[in-house]
């Protein structure tokens, strides 16, 4: 057997993007302002740059991480650590920087 993996994207782009989606509002503002037909306000000097931290309150990613939390080998208990372990066990791409503080609060 072959196991297939992806090494086009470093661990910062994939951080970068994941923390992108995590902000949807972002994209639709840009989209909004583009769509002005009037320049008004101050002019953009600089270029926009990707989000750098993660929203885990977004609907997507929270739902994983509530999921995550009701599996049975998370346990009763509902630890916090057991629950960011399991998150990096499952999908390692998305939750490899979360900690069990964000769990937590």
């Amino acid at each position: 057997m072959v196991e297939l993996e992806d090494h086009a994207e470093s661990s910062k782009m994939a951080k970068s993007s994941i923390a992108e989606f995590s902000h949807p509002g972002r994209a639709e503002k840009e989209i909004a302002h583009q769509k002005k037909k009037k320049p008004q306000g101050q002019k953009h000097i600089h270029q926009t740059t990707n989000a750098k931290y993660s929203n885990w309150h977004s609907l997507f990613l929270w739902s994983q991480i509530d999921q995550a939390a009701r599996h049975p080998s998370v346990g009763y208990s509902m630890s916090a650590t057991k629950i960011k372990n399991f998150l990096i066990l499952k999908d390692p791409r998305t939750f490899g920087h979360i900690l069990h503080n964000t769990i937590n609060g």
